[in-house]
């Protein structure tokens, strides 16, 4: 199914097997699949998938592992992003355990989980930091192996809809999940072949980040996906190939991902770092506005006569005290967490070594 892609699009944002992975008494192949990424033009790394059914004790389980490994170019640096998922399962597809694994440059950060009772146990651990969690669940939920059956085993005729819940561990969220059938399409493929498949569309409900993420999927009648696309932040493109053509390295990455997500004005500004204020208009396709651009004493959005969205930005001399009624950082923002480990003694003496002997807050900054 494509939230497997999905989830690479996500993380834009060489692993060790997940050790969460208890010692099977067996362990058969079942499927195995390469898929070639692609920003844009550029060929940018792979996707590999295998199921395994595995046996633990008295139990037939399914084992299904998901690897990435994307090299990407942001802001003129070269940057590797490598996930690895694995989804233990029972056949049809309920969780059991889950280990997830994803990896920007050398910090990875692990999140591992087990189904126990109503609730997804887990921990979260970046550079030794861990945090613990409880995720309310139900045997609805389906897993990595549950979802990507769905189309294996029945298929979706174009204007049908299917509704179902999963778990991101890239968000530690449960989330609702539509694919909707439409018609055929003539499609080419990598190697150059076009063919007829079926394409499918794939949203995600209740997670206002991802409302406006669509990815299309293109299948066969057996359901096996050839060709995924999606245009959410960036054009990401995957297809299904041999493990020669996914793996070989890319030869030139020509597209700078940090650039073509900027939202670029259509005239210059003047004399930017002397400007005190100004006003944008803005246009935004399938949402409104004034729920998706926060509003402070720094930026306030209004509507000019003609009903067209402003966006005006005022320089705040930092230095000067907050105006009254201005909002307080709620203790997510300023608590250590396993992205951001004020906490670290590596930090603190960094900072230490950073601030010296000022003692005013904007020196320090």
């Amino acid at each position: 199914m494509p939230r497997r892609f999905a989830r690479v699009v996500i993380c834009i944002v060489a692993l060790m097997p997940p050790v969460i992975a208890r010692a099977a008494d067996e362990k058969t192949l079942l499927d195995e699949e390469w898929n070639a990424a692609f920003l844009g033009t550029d060929k940018v790394g792979y996707v590999h998938t295998t199921a395994h059914r595995i046996r633990e004790g008295n139990r037939d389980l399914i084992e299904m592992r998901v690897e990435s490994v994307l090299t990407i170019k942001r802001f003129g640096q070269t940057l590797e992003l490598a996930t690895d998922y694995t989804s233990v399962e029972t056949p049809d597809g309920k969780v059991v355990r889950m280990d997830n694994r994803s990896k920007q440059g050398p910090v990875e950060t692990r999140t591992r989980g087990e189904v126990i009772g109503n609730a997804l146990k887990l921990t979260v651990e970046t550079l030794g930091k861990q945090t613990t969690a409880n995720i309310p669940w139900s045997d609805d939920i389906l897993g990595q192996y549950g979802e990507d059956q769905l189309l294996k085993k029945r298929s979706l005729k174009p204007g049908d809809k299917r509704t179902y819940r999963s778990f991101s561990p890239d968000i530690n969220q449960v989330m609702t999940n539509v694919v909707t059938g439409q018609d055929m399409d003539e499609v080419t493929l990598l190697d150059g072949s076009k063919r007829s498949l079926q394409k499918i569309l794939a949203q995600v409900e209740g997670v206002p980040a991802l409302k406006n993420m669509k990815v299309y999927s293109w299948v066969d009648d057996k359901g096996e996906s050839h060709k995924q696309h999606s245009d959410f932040v960036i054009s990401t493109t995957f297809y299904r190939t041999t493990k020669e053509v996914a793996t070989a390295k890319p030869t030139e990455i020509t597209g700078d991902f940090g650039v073509t997500t900027l939202i670029k004005a259509d005239k210059r500004i003047t004399n930017p770092y002397e400007t005190s204020e100004v006003v944008y208009r803005i246009e935004i396709t399938d949402d409104d506005p004034f729920q998706t651009i926060p509003q402070d004493e720094r930026q306030k959005l209004s509507k000019d006569d003609n009903g067209k969205v402003l966006l005006t930005i005022t320089a705040i001399d930092a230095r000067q005290p907050a105006p009254d009624g201005a909002k307080k950082p709620k203790a997510e923002f300023l608590d250590s967490n396993n992205w951001l480990q004020s906490d670290n003694a590596k930090v603190i003496q960094a900072a230490k070594e950073a601030i010296g002997d000022a003692s005013d807050p904007w020196e320090k900054a």
